[in-house]
């Protein structure tokens, strides 16, 4: 299967989610980092975020309240599958999804989900945010 058609085949799995909202160049823009950082195990990282989406259809109050401007959105964390773990060391919680109960339609939103330190952001001067 080439790249695109991972890519493609996860937006198309993503959207598909039962109860759940997201803004669909947000959706695209997540699942291309989310290859950039899991290349090598990507399909399996997808189905594990997909599997912690529907976790939070089920239990909207899954997660941290966020602040500041996110005050509305709670983050959950969970850990991708495949990390090198070294005898009795637990799995780094790697990953996020930004979300909020959307009462009036009854909806989740995902506002954003991925690594949640990879890959980098830089500002406009090259500096590391």
């Amino acid at each position: 299967m080439t790249m695109k058609d991972q890519i493609e085949n996860a937006i198309d799995k993503i959207s598909a989610i039962k109860g759940v909202g997201m803004e669909p160049m947000y959706l695209m823009l997540d699942v291309l980092a989310l290859y950039s950082v899991y290349s090598d195990r990507f399909n399996i990282v997808v189905d594990e975020v997909i599997k912690a989406i529907e976790m939070i259809v089920n239990n909207p109050s899954l997660g941290q309240q966020l602040d500041f401007s996110l005050s509305d959105y709670k983050s959950y964390h969970f850990s991708s599958p495949g990390q090198l773990l070294k005898v009795g060391e637990l799995p780094e919680e790697d990953m996020r999804i930004a979300h909020r109960y959307m009462k009036s339609n009854k909806l989740v939103e995902v506002l954003g989900f991925g690594h949640r330190y990879l890959p980098k952001v830089y500002d406009e001067h090259g500096n590391e945010q």
